[in-house]
């Protein structure tokens, strides 16, 4: 890699490093969880039914582990427009709930990746408002289904 390069490369992650966004959250607060007494089965149902009646797309769940963990995907198609109408290769990012289900101490957790990622990710002003739409209706997930 040529010495500019590298240079320029180097500069702009640090750039990336000393973001508000990125100071602001550390990794656990990128991580949302909630334990409930639900079966980790009845939780994947409420998200699912959860989904349907706001009209978000249910992807799925799928076991892993020998079903030790469960990863669920709902998409919240009412924020994607804030995300790729910026750069298409931010669909790779899309807003969906990545929902990570487990057991510990007899409860089962919930965890969902932050709607802040987003904008650690990427430190625009219309990253920001994407998070900011996405961050609530991730937590009003999380707050129904572990009821």
């Amino acid at each position: 890699m040529p010495m500019s390069r590298l240079v320029s490369f180097l500069l702009s992650f640090a750039v990336v490093l000393v973001t508000p966004a990125s100071l602001a959250a550390g990794p656990s607060e990128m991580i949302l969880v909630r334990s409930t007494s639900k079966s980790i089965d009845e939780v994947v149902k409420s998200i699912e039914a959860y989904s349907d009646k706001h009209d978000w797309f249910f992807l799925g769940a799928d076991k892993l582990l020998g079903g030790k963990i469960t990863l669920v995907k709902t998409c919240i198609p009412e924020v994607g427009p804030l995300v790729w109408t910026q750069d298409m290769k931010y669909t790779a990012m899309l807003p969906c709930g990545n929902i990570s289900l487990y057991t510990q101490q007899g409860k089962t957790e919930i965890a969902v990746l932050s709607g802040q990622y987003m904008h650690t990710l990427v430190p625009t002003a219309e990253m920001k408002k994407a998070s900011d739409a996405l961050q609530p209706l991730l937590i009003e997930l999380l707050n129904t289904i572990s009821k």
